[in-house]
Protein backbone atom coordinates (compact mmCIF):
# COMPACT_ATOMS: atom_id res chain seq x y z
CA UNK A 1 0.00 0.00 0.00
CA UNK A 2 1.16 3.53 -0.76
CA UNK A 3 0.13 6.94 0.57
CA UNK A 4 0.31 9.12 -2.51
CA UNK A 5 -2.10 11.98 -3.12
CA UNK A 6 -4.59 9.82 -4.99
CA UNK A 7 -4.97 7.24 -2.20
CA UNK A 8 -5.30 10.02 0.39
CA UNK A 9 -8.02 11.68 -1.69
CA UNK A 10 -9.89 8.38 -2.07
CA UNK A 11 -9.59 7.56 1.65
CA UNK A 12 -10.97 10.96 2.70
CA UNK A 13 -13.91 10.93 0.30
CA UNK A 14 -14.80 7.25 0.15
CA UNK A 15 -14.27 5.86 3.68
CA UNK A 16 -16.68 2.93 3.24
CA UNK A 17 -15.00 1.71 0.05
CA UNK A 18 -11.58 2.23 1.63
CA UNK A 19 -12.60 0.13 4.63
CA UNK A 20 -13.70 -2.75 2.41
CA UNK A 21 -10.45 -2.56 0.44
CA UNK A 22 -8.00 -2.50 3.36
CA UNK A 23 -9.62 -5.01 5.74
CA UNK A 24 -7.76 -7.89 4.06
CA UNK A 25 -4.35 -6.64 5.21
CA UNK A 26 -2.50 -7.68 8.35
CA UNK A 27 -3.42 -5.34 11.26
CA UNK A 28 0.22 -4.27 11.71
CA UNK A 29 0.57 -3.35 8.04
CA UNK A 30 -2.81 -1.62 8.05
CA UNK A 31 -1.90 0.34 11.19
CA UNK A 32 1.31 1.62 9.60
CA UNK A 33 -0.59 2.66 6.48
CA UNK A 34 -3.51 4.44 8.18
CA UNK A 35 -1.32 6.22 10.74
CA UNK A 36 0.00 8.49 7.99
CA UNK A 37 -3.39 10.05 7.28
CA UNK A 38 -5.32 12.73 9.21
CA UNK A 39 -7.00 11.50 12.38
CA UNK A 40 -10.54 12.40 11.31
CA UNK A 41 -10.18 10.64 7.95
CA UNK A 42 -8.87 7.47 9.60
CA UNK A 43 -11.72 7.52 12.12
CA UNK A 44 -14.24 7.68 9.27
CA UNK A 45 -12.64 4.60 7.68
CA UNK A 46 -12.60 2.71 11.00
CA UNK A 47 -16.34 3.35 11.44
CA UNK A 48 -16.99 1.21 8.37
CA UNK A 49 -14.51 -1.55 9.17
CA UNK A 50 -15.26 -4.81 10.96
CA UNK A 51 -15.05 -3.97 14.67
CA UNK A 52 -12.52 -6.68 15.48
CA UNK A 53 -10.26 -5.70 12.58
CA UNK A 54 -10.49 -2.03 13.49
CA UNK A 55 -9.61 -2.78 17.13
CA UNK A 56 -6.65 -4.96 16.13
CA UNK A 57 -5.39 -2.24 13.79
CA UNK A 58 -5.62 0.53 16.41
CA UNK A 59 -3.91 -1.67 18.98
CA UNK A 60 -0.91 -1.88 16.62
CA UNK A 61 -0.76 1.88 16.07
CA UNK A 62 1.14 4.53 18.02
CA UNK A 63 -0.93 4.95 21.22
CA UNK A 64 -1.27 8.73 20.91
CA UNK A 65 -2.48 8.45 17.32
CA UNK A 66 -4.84 5.58 18.15
CA UNK A 67 -6.28 7.40 21.16
CA UNK A 68 -6.90 10.51 19.05
CA UNK A 69 -8.72 8.41 16.46
CA UNK A 70 -10.93 6.72 19.06
CA UNK A 71 -11.85 10.10 20.53
CA UNK A 72 -13.50 10.93 17.19
CA UNK A 73 -16.17 8.31 17.97
CA UNK A 74 -19.18 8.68 20.24
CA UNK A 75 -18.53 7.51 23.80
CA UNK A 76 -20.62 4.35 23.48
CA UNK A 77 -19.01 3.31 20.20
CA UNK A 78 -15.54 4.09 21.51
CA UNK A 79 -16.19 1.86 24.52
CA UNK A 80 -17.57 -0.90 22.30
CA UNK A 81 -14.38 -0.78 20.21
CA UNK A 82 -12.10 -0.78 23.25
CA UNK A 83 -13.82 -3.91 24.58
CA UNK A 84 -12.41 -5.80 21.60
CA UNK A 85 -8.86 -5.11 22.78
CA UNK A 86 -6.87 -6.77 25.54
CA UNK A 87 -6.98 -5.16 28.97
CA UNK A 88 -3.42 -3.79 28.67
CA UNK A 89 -4.09 -2.32 25.21
CA UNK A 90 -7.30 -0.75 26.45
CA UNK A 91 -5.64 0.87 29.48
CA UNK A 92 -2.75 2.18 27.39
CA UNK A 93 -5.10 4.03 25.04
CA UNK A 94 -7.52 5.32 27.67
CA UNK A 95 -4.64 6.91 29.59
CA UNK A 96 -3.82 9.01 26.53
CA UNK A 97 -7.31 10.45 26.12
CA UNK A 98 -8.63 13.72 27.50
CA UNK A 99 -9.82 13.62 31.11
CA UNK A 100 -13.44 14.04 30.05
CA UNK A 101 -13.46 11.19 27.50
CA UNK A 102 -11.41 9.02 29.84
CA UNK A 103 -13.98 9.34 32.62
CA UNK A 104 -16.97 8.89 30.31
CA UNK A 105 -15.52 5.73 28.76
CA UNK A 106 -14.62 4.29 32.16
CA UNK A 107 -18.23 4.79 33.24
CA UNK A 108 -19.44 2.70 30.30
CA UNK A 109 -16.75 0.04 30.65
CA UNK A 110 -17.74 -0.69 34.25
CA UNK A 111 -20.79 -2.57 32.96
CA UNK A 112 -20.47 -6.13 31.59
CA UNK A 113 -20.86 -6.99 27.94
CA UNK A 114 -24.46 -7.53 26.91
CA UNK A 115 -25.94 -4.91 29.27
CA UNK A 116 -27.48 -1.52 28.55
CA UNK A 117 -24.68 0.21 30.44
CA UNK A 118 -22.14 -1.26 28.04
CA UNK A 119 -23.46 0.71 25.06
CA UNK A 120 -25.18 3.74 26.62
CA UNK A 121 -24.03 7.28 25.95
CA UNK A 122 -23.24 8.98 29.28
CA UNK A 123 -22.48 12.33 27.61
CA UNK A 124 -25.97 13.86 27.73
CA UNK A 125 -27.31 17.31 28.53
CA UNK A 126 -29.23 17.59 31.81
CA UNK A 127 -30.09 20.59 34.01
CA UNK A 128 -31.50 21.09 37.51
CA UNK A 129 -35.24 21.58 37.84
CA UNK A 130 -34.78 24.96 39.58
CA UNK A 131 -33.03 26.54 36.60
CA UNK A 132 -34.96 29.22 34.74
CA UNK A 133 -35.88 29.04 31.09
CA UNK A 134 -33.40 31.81 30.16
CA UNK A 135 -30.57 30.08 32.05
CA UNK A 136 -31.21 26.82 30.24
CA UNK A 137 -31.34 28.51 26.84
CA UNK A 138 -27.97 30.10 27.59
CA UNK A 139 -26.57 26.69 28.58
CA UNK A 140 -27.95 25.11 25.42
CA UNK A 141 -26.20 27.73 23.29
CA UNK A 142 -22.93 26.97 25.08
CA UNK A 143 -23.34 23.20 24.70
CA UNK A 144 -25.22 22.93 21.43
CA UNK A 145 -23.23 19.85 20.38
CA UNK A 146 -24.80 17.82 23.23
CA UNK A 147 -28.39 18.92 22.67
CA UNK A 148 -30.80 17.52 20.11
CA UNK A 149 -34.53 18.22 20.47
CA UNK A 150 -34.96 18.03 24.23
CA UNK A 151 -33.32 18.74 27.58
CA UNK A 152 -33.45 16.33 30.53
CA UNK A 153 -34.37 17.71 33.96
CA UNK A 154 -32.94 16.27 37.21
CA UNK A 155 -33.30 16.92 40.94
CA UNK A 156 -30.67 17.27 43.68
CA UNK A 157 -30.06 13.53 43.65
CA UNK A 158 -29.50 13.42 39.88
CA UNK A 159 -32.78 11.55 39.46
CA UNK A 160 -34.71 12.21 36.27
CA UNK A 161 -37.78 14.32 37.04
CA UNK A 162 -38.83 15.47 33.59
CA UNK A 163 -37.91 16.69 30.13
CA UNK A 164 -38.53 19.76 28.03
CA UNK A 165 -38.39 20.25 24.29
CA UNK A 166 -36.30 23.08 22.87
CA UNK A 167 -39.33 24.50 21.10
CA UNK A 168 -41.14 24.79 24.46
CA UNK A 169 -38.23 26.71 25.93
CA UNK A 170 -38.26 29.19 23.08
CA UNK A 171 -41.93 30.11 23.53
CA UNK A 172 -41.95 30.25 27.35
CA UNK A 173 -41.44 33.21 29.69
CA UNK A 174 -37.68 33.53 30.30
CA UNK A 175 -37.82 33.96 34.07
CA UNK A 176 -39.99 31.00 35.08
CA UNK A 177 -38.42 27.78 36.47
CA UNK A 178 -38.23 25.00 33.94
CA UNK A 179 -40.15 22.77 36.38
CA UNK A 180 -43.30 24.70 35.46
CA UNK A 181 -43.13 23.75 31.79
CA UNK A 182 -41.37 20.38 31.83
CA UNK A 183 -43.17 17.21 30.82
CA UNK A 184 -43.34 13.89 32.63
CA UNK A 185 -40.07 11.94 32.32
CA UNK A 186 -39.85 9.16 29.80
CA UNK A 187 -39.77 5.56 30.98
CA UNK A 188 -36.26 4.76 32.12
CA UNK A 189 -34.26 1.57 31.66
CA UNK A 190 -31.66 0.15 34.00
CA UNK A 191 -27.99 0.15 33.05
CA UNK A 192 -27.91 -3.38 34.45
CA UNK A 193 -30.62 -4.67 32.12
CA UNK A 194 -29.60 -6.99 29.31
CA UNK A 195 -29.80 -5.66 25.76
CA UNK A 196 -32.11 -8.52 24.82
CA UNK A 197 -34.58 -7.53 27.53
CA UNK A 198 -35.00 -3.95 26.28
CA UNK A 199 -34.98 -4.47 22.51
CA UNK A 200 -38.80 -4.78 22.44
CA UNK A 201 -39.48 -1.97 24.92
CA UNK A 202 -42.82 -0.32 23.97
CA UNK A 203 -41.28 3.17 24.10
CA UNK A 204 -39.22 2.40 20.98
CA UNK A 205 -42.38 2.82 18.91
CA UNK A 206 -42.11 6.60 18.95
CA UNK A 207 -38.61 7.32 20.34
CA UNK A 208 -35.09 6.72 19.10
CA UNK A 209 -33.45 6.92 22.54
CA UNK A 210 -34.35 6.14 26.15
CA UNK A 211 -32.91 7.48 29.44
CA UNK A 212 -30.72 5.11 31.47
CA UNK A 213 -30.44 5.00 35.28
CA UNK A 214 -27.98 3.23 37.57
CA UNK A 215 -28.79 0.93 40.50
CA UNK A 216 -29.58 3.93 42.75
CA UNK A 217 -31.94 5.56 40.25
CA UNK A 218 -29.54 8.28 39.12
CA UNK A 219 -29.81 9.43 35.52
CA UNK A 220 -26.51 8.44 33.89
CA UNK A 221 -27.07 8.44 30.13
CA UNK A 222 -29.21 7.46 27.17
CA UNK A 223 -29.47 4.38 25.00
CA UNK A 224 -29.91 5.02 21.28
CA UNK A 225 -31.99 2.52 19.36
CA UNK A 226 -29.49 2.40 16.50
CA UNK A 227 -26.65 1.58 18.90
CA UNK A 228 -28.78 -1.10 20.58
CA UNK A 229 -29.52 -2.82 17.27
CA UNK A 230 -25.90 -2.55 16.21
CA UNK A 231 -24.73 -4.19 19.45
CA UNK A 232 -27.30 -6.97 19.16
CA UNK A 233 -26.22 -7.57 15.59
CA UNK A 234 -22.73 -8.35 16.81
CA UNK A 235 -23.91 -10.33 19.84
CA UNK A 236 -22.56 -13.59 18.43
CA UNK A 237 -19.06 -12.30 19.18
CA UNK A 238 -19.88 -11.61 22.82
CA UNK A 239 -19.69 -14.45 25.31
CA UNK A 240 -23.05 -15.17 26.92
CA UNK A 241 -23.01 -14.53 30.67
CA UNK A 242 -25.29 -16.13 33.26
CA UNK A 243 -27.74 -13.62 34.77
CA UNK A 244 -26.78 -14.52 38.32
CA UNK A 245 -23.12 -14.00 37.54
CA UNK A 246 -23.81 -10.59 35.99
CA UNK A 247 -25.73 -9.47 39.06
CA UNK A 248 -22.95 -10.54 41.42
CA UNK A 249 -20.28 -8.94 39.26
CA UNK A 250 -22.20 -5.66 39.15
CA UNK A 251 -22.63 -5.61 42.93
CA UNK A 252 -18.88 -5.92 43.34
CA UNK A 253 -18.28 -3.30 40.64
CA UNK A 254 -20.64 -0.83 42.32
CA UNK A 255 -18.85 -1.19 45.66
CA UNK A 256 -15.46 -0.77 44.01
CA UNK A 257 -16.61 2.23 41.97
CA UNK A 258 -18.07 3.97 45.05
CA UNK A 259 -14.88 3.35 47.00
CA UNK A 260 -12.78 4.85 44.21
Amino acid sequence: MTTDGISGYFLARHPRDTARAVEKYDPAVLAEYLARFPTRDVANVCRHMNTSISAACLAQMDPDKAAAIIEQFSIERAAFLLRRMSFSERVRLIRRMSAFNRNMIKLVLRYPAGTVGQVMNPNVFAVHKNRSVSEIIASVKASYDLVRSKVYIVDDGQRLTGMVFIRDLLVSEPDIPVAKIMREPEATISARASLESVKDHPQWKDRDNLPVVDHTGKFIGILKRGVLLDALGQAQDIEHMDEGYIGAALDVADVFWSAC
